[in-house]
């Protein structure tokens, strides 16, 4: 994945060589399924008389959001520290603002969103877990 930061609630997940939080907390992103793409409902009424349709009406639908990657502690002790800030980092039913700043200059955007469905974390050595967040964004479009 091309050098992305992106900020969820109280985490910024990073590229490969993210940065540690405070704590000495590294989160990393492997994967943003459905940054790019909202899906599209297009409404079209066939011709009558003609071959082909018109397209009536074109809307964005609801877009989810999957981030995917990796978090590595600081120690094996502190696992489960990470493991909660994961969990912390979106509250079910409350909508967070979900920031990707794209390797293009100038282009933060961000999107309104919720967590789709559980958390799933899985550890996957002493220190590091594997994760992902599933997102739903009401409205599609980013700011």
């Amino acid at each position: 994945m091309a050098s992305i930061t992106i900020t969820l609630g109280s985490i910024t997940f990073g590229a490969a060589s993210a940065t540690a939080d405070s704590d000495g907390d590294r989160f990393t992103v492997r994967e943003l399924d459905g940054w790019t793409g909202a899906p599209v409902d297009l409404v079209t009424v066939e011709k009558p008389i003609s071959a082909g349709a018109i397209v009536v009406l074109g809307r964005y639908k609801a877009r989810t959001v999957v981030i995917s990657g990796h978090a590595i502690a600081s120690s094996v002790a502190t696992v489960w520290r990470v493991r909660n800030k994961l969990e912390a980092c979106v509250t079910p039913g409350t909508a967070v603002t979900l920031t990707v700043n794209e390797p293009s200059p100038g282009s933060a955007k961000t999107l309104s969103v919720r967590l789709a469905d559980g958390l799933r974390v899985r550890q996957v050595g002493p220190r590091t877990v594997e994760f992902q967040i599933p997102l739903y964004a009401a409205n599609p479009t980013k700011a």
